[in-house]
């Protein structure tokens, strides 16, 4: 394997940085300890940039290129270095979620089931509310009807956050120094 470059982030399947590596978790580590690696982050992560930098803080972050980006609608917005964006849990406000309306279909016939699978709102009987299509009796057509759905939530944060695996990001303090060419 080629020696890695200083400033290149690999993926690791343990929980430590190897030899001449460190974890990318944020850390401020001394610009006397880390002079190569500092020249090439400088203080894109944080640090005094006279005494001290800043590590890349790869926990609970997807990494993103640098740059614009492109989708099917245009340009997207600017990605850049460093800068950290999104959020493991969003709260959805109601303007995230406007009232709209839904069509469903509805039999004339008396319910005879209190479950919903595969069956049909009808006209309620004791507890059963639904009849399932096979037991429709009347050759009258299903009607279709718009319910208007109501604002509800508790504006509480939920999990925002894609299935992952979780690895360890780890920056290389020590190998060759990357050219400018």
């Amino acid at each position: 394997m080629p020696s890695p470059m200083i400033g290149e982030v690999r993926m690791f399947a343990f929980g430590r940085a190897p030899i001449d590596w460190l974890l990318c978790d944020g850390s401020i580590k001394q610009i006397n300890d880390y002079d190569l690696l500092f020249t090439v982050l400088g203080t894109t992560y944080g640090g005094d940039g006279v005494t001290t930098f800043a590590l890349p803080d790869m926990r609970g972050r997807v990494p993103v290129h640098q740059g614009q980006g492109v989708s099917g609608s245009g340009a997207m917005t600017n990605r850049y270095l460093g800068v950290k964006g999104g959020s493991e849990t969003v709260t959805l406000q109601v303007a995230h979620i406007p009232a709209h309306t839904h069509a469903f279909e509805v039999s004339g016939d008396q319910a005879n089931n209190v479950k919903p699978d595969g069956a049909l709102l009808a006209k309620p009987v004791g507890d059963n509310i639904y009849v399932k299509p096979e037991n429709i009796k009347t050759a009258a057509p299903l009607s279709t009807a718009d319910a208007t759905t109501s604002i509800t939530g508790a504006s509480t944060p939920h999990e925002n956050t894609m299935p992952t695996l979780t690895l360890s990001y780890c920056i290389c303090a020590r190998g060759y120094f990357p050219s400018r060419a």
